[in-house]
């Protein structure tokens, strides 16, 4: 017999995880995150904490009517530079009556150079030869106005992909096209790496694009 039981949530954030999407470079956008608490007699005791100067975190009145539940606005400030986001939020109470929460916020800030997708997947077929895999393609933008691109190096951390670049307009679009290579073919197991992109960007001179490489045999 199975037996399903249902935890109450206490103390702790509705999600584990705010999106911001893709912000331009000195823009503030602002999203709403909601803490659980039961005992709203220690709603007082709240206290939240952003690690970094960019990320503002405040509780505002709530637009529900629920009880036990506690607004929380996030913004990120004009002032983020241009990147992924990676930032974790803490909601704890001042008597330690339970253990802390965390909120991780994600995002991308755009500036001059912007790279679509920023992750990329390749489903491997391992009784294919690595030229007969398929092909993943990813644009880098440089913005309007912006001072013109140059791409200095491309490369997988882990020499699991062979990677070819396209110029598509000299200092402004470029197109990486990537596919796994004969060590992917060799790994027996899924795995996960990075392509680093060096650029002259003074603000973005490295990016990095996110891969998973999943094996099957069909």
């Amino acid at each position: 017999m199975n037996v399903s039981v249902l935890i109450e949530i206490q103390f702790g954030f509705e999600t584990s995880f705010l999106n911001f999407g893709r912000i331009r470079k000195g823009e503030s956008t602002t999203k709403t995150a909601v803490v659980i608490l039961k005992d709203q007699s220690k709603e007082s005791l709240l206290e939240l904490n952003a690690p970094s100067s960019y990320i503002a975190v405040k509780t505002i009145k709530s637009t529900n009517s629920d009880k036990g539940r506690i607004d929380v606005e996030v913004t990120v400030r004009p002032e983020a530079p241009p990147g992924k986001l990676k930032e974790t939020i803490t909601a704890r109470l001042t008597d330690s009556s339970h253990p802390a929460a965390s909120l991780n916020i994600s995002g991308t800030v755009v500036g001059n150079v912007e790279v679509t997708p920023e992750t990329i997947r390749f489903m491997v077929d391992t009784s294919r030869t690595a030229a007969n895999q398929t092909e993943q393609s990813v644009r880098v933008v440089s913005a309007q106005g912006a001072p013109r691109l140059r791409l200095l190096s491309v490369g997988d951390t882990k020499n699991l992909v062979a990677i070819e670049v396209d110029t598509i307009v000299t200092g402004e679009q470029y197109v990486i096209r990537a596919r796994p290579n004969e060590n992917a073919l060799k790994l027996g197991h899924d795995a996960s790496g990075e392509i680093k992109i060096m650029t002259n960007d003074t603000e973005q001179p490295e990016m990095r694009i996110d891969y998973d490489i999943i094996l099957s045999k069909r």
